[in-house]
């Protein structure tokens, strides 16, 4: 038993101290427990490790008004730098912050209840809260605390698409200033209190301060989550032992078993820090490699997060765009090549961008051995003959020309024989003319 007892110690990374009562505790992503004194009226800030960090006594002013314990899912908590801590009313107007150790109040705001189960964030060491629900009715907009006014100040965005009002939604804020908001809870304008699921993701882009509706999200509802890094969440469904990992900034997820394992990866009391997953259980801190909880960080059977309108409308922009432009290329292309290509012209023979002339006879028989598949020789003579010469003289200026359109043609276009002669296999005393290459000149 005391040999188990070690083993398990020593394999969960099992930490122990008596020099601070933890009592409930409030965590953060980071690296250290908020942990709640009633006792001593403290928040004693905890590393991963186990070692006491800070000890911020809270005024009694501030505990008569404000009850972190048992309302600490009110409130949000962030690390401050001095290992001082920052600790923001999620439904009002509340923000009190540590100077050396002690808590004080630092807005000049007040118990509005406007932005219950907003989205409470730190973005360039500023608290930004993005919709929440109050006076029937949800927020779609941002509110950050100005450190120069004491107040929250509404966060200027430019003309474009809206998200609706949203409440209890999930939010991502990835490296590249980029706010991935998905899930949440619609009000009905009709009722004031009727609730519908977003089922649509959208991004805020704080570079250019717009938003963009990504589409219908076809990740299963999360119960609940947890951001592990840039744009990666991972949560939990309503199938027993399911656990989702998705990339919103690949726009892509995977659907796996969870390990059996007595450590949670959510809730208050799940930090993860350097790939290591620490909880609390009991009056201990106990640890074990994020892997052992999460096969892989890598998305091996991705499947697609949404099909936006947006970016279907914006691919199928872009491919037509393409099209257009293949399509152009294509058309000045053949243009082209039917410019460089030889073709009968006025002149007689035009190719590329060249004319080379054709007497009258020239030009008649090449265009009738052109477009016929045999020309019999009479057909040939009629095109040749002056009333004013005898027979065998036309013949001969006939003979005589389809040589020349042959010459010339070898010239051109190093086209040997265009024009030949055979037998016509009916009446082997008439000659026929054919080419068995037409092809090359365009009609």
């Amino acid at each position: 038993m005391i040999y188990f007892l070690f083993a398990l110690q020593t394999t969960l990374g099992l930490l122990q101290s008596d020099s601070f009562p933890f009592g409930n505790n409030i965590a953060n992503n980071n690296e250290v427990y908020f942990f709640l004194d009633n006792d001593t009226h403290k928040i004693n800030t905890v590393s991963t490790k186990g070692e006491l960090i800070n000890s911020i006594y809270i005024p009694k002013h501030i505990s008569d008004d404000t009850d972190f314990n048992k309302n600490r899912d009110y409130y949000a908590f962030f690390e401050r730098p001095n290992k001082q801590v920052k600790i923001v009313s999620i439904p009002h107007g509340f923000v009190y912050e540590s100077t050396n150790d002690t808590l004080r109040r630092i807005d000049l705001s007040y118990k509005h209840s406007m932005t219950n189960q907003s989205h409470v964030f730190e973005r360039n060491d500023t608290i930004f809260k993005f919709g929440g629900y109050g006076y029937w009715s949800n927020r779609n907009f941002f509110s950050y605390f100005s450190n120069s006014s004491k107040q929250w100040e509404f966060y200027k965005t430019n003309k474009g698409p809206l998200p609706p009002g949203l409440s209890n939604s999930i939010g991502v804020l990835t490296k590249e200033d980029k706010l991935f908001v998905l899930q949440g809870e619609l009000i009905d304008n009709f009722t004031g209190v009727k609730k519908a699921r977003n089922i649509n993701v959208w991004k805020f882009d704080f570079n250019s301060k717009t938003w963009q509706d990504m589409g219908v999200s076809n990740i299963p509802n999360l119960d609940r989550h947890k951001v592990l890094q840039s744009g990666l969440l991972i949560g939990t469904t309503s199938k027993e032992n399911e656990l989702v990992l998705v990339d919103l900034e690949n726009n892509k997820f995977e659907q796996f078993q969870k390990n059996n394992s007595t450590f949670t990866l959510f809730g208050k009391s799940a930090v993860i820090h350097q790939n290591k997953l620490f909880n609390v259980l009991g009056d201990s801190i106990i640890s074990i490699g994020l892997s052992n909880e999460i096969p892989s960080l890598n998305i091996k059977n991705p499947k697609s997060i949404y099909y936006n309108t947006a970016t279907l409308f914006s691919g199928l922009y872009n491919t037509a765009l393409i099209t257009i432009a293949l399509i152009a290329a294509i058309v000045i292309f053949l243009r082209y090549k039917r410019n460089q290509s030889p073709k009968i012209s006025e002149l007689g023979i035009r190719y590329k961008g060249v004319s080379y002339h054709l007497t009258g006879k020239e030009k008649r028989i090449l265009q009738e051995i052109i477009v016929n598949d045999t020309v019999s020789s009479q057909r040939m003579y009629d095109l040749v003959e002056s009333s004013t010469l005898s027979y065998p003289h036309n013949n001969k200026i006939k003979n005589d020309t389809i040589k020349k359109v042959n010459k010339k043609i070898y010239k051109i276009l190093n086209v040997k024989d265009f024009i030949e002669s055979k037998k016509d296999e009916k009446d082997q005393r008439v000659i026929i003319y054919y080419t068995q290459k037409a092809h090359v000149f365009i009609r």
